[in-house]
């Protein structure tokens, strides 16, 4: 009998259309989410719930009537936080977590995971922790420019703030909101990255890196292109982290090669799937190895020297609503002439068309956008 796996989205985040497919074979899936998810399309999913008022008491209910589960994957930030806070006094809660709650606080809070990596002799850029008006000043002056500022939480860029001068930094934390505790860091020029991750309770399954080569919603917004990548150190930075959380589940970790002397140095970690853990196999990942392992099979072989044959990838949904989004219609061709063989789910071609259905509704809302603005005009 296959264990029972539930994957859950408050939200309609691309990334969990592509787990079932990276899943299949391996597991009984079932998926709790919002009506019109492109999971929900997947040829690969055996029970489709809807999650409908607030997320949490929702997921509660589901797990009440139809649990247990051997594996609760939560694919958006704000539910997992959300899960994060009840933990402390609520079991069912603490049981949908990929590690402990203690130590899964701290290394998803921006403000604390460079404290944590330091415990850990990982290497971070330079930050200061801002927790009162007077700190901002002093660690202006005890950091070089330019610096990033962080909140404590967000997503795509939207915790983030790059200051270039001490003039534009009380505006910059303004702006994301005076949260009680926050972050600087020295901003270092070079390569951005993630690593996707798969681990099961402290032992790392697999990983693969990749650059980010575009992002849309601003340069410090999510990827839309990734170029393969082998940075030194990381896989050994990510195995350290899985072991110290106990950490079981998918996960990403940003990071940045700084161009000046090529070393890398940790980000964040994103507690739950990245958009590109189903890329894997490009790299010499063994999907099937991966999968089965994380349901509780034998260890999966080392990854293969493989070279990719598209060494970077134009990302779908992603790329095509950057270009939307962005009003370029040429990015458009360094997408088609690798779909057919890198990235549309063509093993699971609903999920595709579910995809396609929401870029068509983007697309048509930017339209009325845009003749308004003509009108107004």
């Amino acid at each position: 009998m296959l264990p029972r796996i539930l994957a859950v989205d408050s939200s309609r985040w691309t990334t969990l259309a592509r787990l079932p497919a990276y899943l299949r074979g391996t597991a009984s899936l079932d998926v709790l989410t919002p009506p019109r998810h492109p999971v929900r399309w997947s040829r690969f999913v055996d029970r489709r719930f809807l999650l409908e008022g607030d997320p949490a008491e929702g997921l509660r209910r589901h797990l009440e009537n139809f649990g247990p589960y051997g594996t609760v994957l939560v694919a958006d930030d704000p539910l997992l936080l959300r899960l994060i806070s009840l933990a402390k006094t609520e079991l069912w809660a603490a049981r949908c977590l990929p590690a402990f709650r203690e130590q899964l606080s701290c290394a998803v809070d921006k403000t604390r995971f460079p404290a944590l990596c330091e415990s850990l002799g990982l290497a971070v850029p330079d930050w200061r922790l801002l927790e009162t008006p007077h700190d901002l000043s002093r660690a202006l002056v005890e950091l070089p420019g330019p610096w990033v500022l962080k909140a404590p939480e967000g997503f795509s860029g939207l915790a983030l703030r790059k200051v270039d001068r001490p003039a534009e930094a009380a505006p910059a934390l303004a702006s994301l909101g005076h949260p009680p505790r926050s972050l600087l860091q020295r901003w270092i020029e070079g390569r951005v990255g993630d690593t996707a991750f798969v681990a099961r309770h402290g032992e790392l399954l697999a990983c693969v890196s990749a650059y980010k080569v575009l992002s849309y919603g601003g340069p410090l917004g999510a990827s839309c292109a990734r170029a393969f990548a082998e940075p030194a150190g990381v896989r050994e930075a990510v195995d350290r982290l899985v072991r110290v959380l106990s950490y079981h589940g998918f996960g990403g970790l940003g990071w940045i090669e700084e161009a000046s002397t090529g070393k890398v140095m940790l980000l964040e970690l994103n507690a739950r799937a990245i958009s590109f853990h189903h890329l894997g196999s490009r790299a010499g990942e063994n999907r099937r190895a991966v999968a089965s392992a994380f349901s509780g099979g034998p260890f999966p072989p080392p990854l293969s020297s493989i070279r990719p044959r598209y060494p970077t990838v134009y990302m779908f949904p992603q790329h095509l609503q950057r270009c939307i989004q962005e009003c370029e219609p040429a990015g458009l061709l360094r997408w088609l002439p690798g779909a057919a063989t890198t990235d549309f789910p063509w093993d699971d071609p609903l999920v595709g068309l579910a995809h396609f259905r929401s870029l068509a509704g983007f697309a048509a809302r930017k339209l009325k956008q845009s003749l308004r603005s003509v009108r107004g005009a």
